[in-house]
């Protein structure tokens, strides 16, 4: 086990709550990819089954319209994890992710990951406690998102009559 994987991993949205016997056995399903800027990670309509963290560099969440047209609805940031719902659901990816620059993502498999639920319980529980945690915050980033439209929306029409 390599001391700076296993610090990538704590340094993560996915350590918070994992101890450095957990890192180990995570470290044993992890591997690394290198994304080029522009690199496309995946496109809405696909599957994938990784769940991706961002160890450096930044990614961008994007709405394709005409290629090569795109609007960038966020940017995931060192430490943030993307594709979690694909991961937990199998379902097709409804936004297009893109590197901003150069970055390097940890990935993990949902087969390897649920082969520890055999051997690691605790650490699958983590793990989907971290995936939940970071649902919870893209939610609530749209619900304060939506609300702040809303604002803006009725103060432009009360401006209007």
């Amino acid at each position: 086990m390599s001391n700076m994987d296993c610090q990538k991993i704590l340094n993560s949205s996915l350590g918070r709550d994992l101890t450095l016997d957990d890192c180990g056995v995570l470290l044993s399903i992890v591997e690394f990819k290198k994304l080029t800027d522009e690199e496309i990670l995946f496109k809405a309509g696909e599957k994938t089954d990784c769940l991706y963290v961002i160890v450096s560099g930044k990614i961008n969440v994007t709405k394709d319209k005409i290629l090569p047209d795109f609007m960038v609805l966020h940017t995931l940031q060192p430490g943030d994890m993307a594709g979690e719902m694909g991961f937990v659901d199998g379902n097709t990816h409804s936004l297009t992710l893109r590197a901003h620059g150069d970055c390097e993502l940890m990935t993990i498999q949902r087969e390897a990951f649920e082969q520890l639920l055999l051997t690691n319980p605790h650490l699958v529980y983590h793990v989907m406690r971290a995936i939940t945690r970071s649902i919870h915050a893209t939610v609530k980033r749209m619900n304060d998102q939506f609300i702040e439209l809303n604002r803006f929306i009725n103060n432009e029409y009360m401006q209007a009559y």
